[in-house]
């Protein structure tokens, strides 16, 4: 039986493929016949990829291929099961992360960032000054999350101790885990700072969210 994550799946493929062509369309409720169809077995296979590879976005993955192939604007599911749609979604991190700072899209991804920081730290119960000490297992927290793609670094460069948080952990771990991680640190904190919006924005956002969750106690 379709689960409700292939469901799912199906219609963030739908809803992507079908607006980036500029169509219309309806998100797909009945399901009933859907598995004797070879979209399922698309399906299947992707549903077994995002959830052996969690640090995929799902909608993410879908809109990949749009943004790095500019002169293709139709994708079929059969293409998201290749070698190919996974270089694809790397490509897109990579440009998604090198973007200018001041970007609307690197502001975006900052300002998610931090919202999602926020969330975390309402679902654990913790003030936004504890998010860096967090420490549940053989590294902090937050480096699971950036290692997942859940937050970047521009959200971190408004905690005042980002850079003593990191050398309190392991650094031949961290190196294992991103082993340009240093030289990224310098490289985006010098971006950080000669940002003429982004620094504004993440110490504002920071400060919102850290009077919200002074106020949710």
């Amino acid at each position: 039986m379709i689960t409700k994550y292939e469901k799912h799946i199906y219609n963030a493929f739908l809803s992507t493929n079908r607006s980036k062509q500029d169509l219309p369309y309806k998100l797909r409720k009945n399901f009933s016949k859907f598995e004797d169809s070879d979209k399922y077995i698309y399906v299947k296979k992707l549903s077994s990829l995002f959830n052996n590879y969690k640090h995929i976005d799902v909608g993410e993955f879908f809109e990949a291929p749009y943004e790095i192939y500019s002169d293709d604007k139709d994708f079929d599911l059969k293409f998201y099961t290749t070698q190919k749609a996974i270089k694809t979604y790397t490509l897109y991190k990579q440009k998604q992360e090198n973007a200018d700072p001041d970007s609307e899209e690197q502001i975006k991804y900052t300002t998610d960032s931090i919202y999602f920081i926020y969330k975390f730290c309402k679902e654990k119960n913790i003030k936004l000054d504890h998010y860096l000490n967090y420490k549940p297992g053989a590294v902090n927290e937050f480096m699971i999350h950036l290692k997942e793609n859940k937050i970047n670094l521009y959200s971190l460069f408004g905690f005042k101790k980002f850079d003593k948080m990191v050398q309190a952990n392991d650094s031949d771990l961290i190196t294992f885990m991103f082993p340009d991680f240093y030289t990224k640190v310098g490289k985006f904190r010098l971006k950080y700072y000669n940002s003429k919006k982004l620094k504004d924005v993440c110490n504002e956002a920071v400060e919102f969210i850290k009077k919200s969750l002074a106020n949710a106690k």
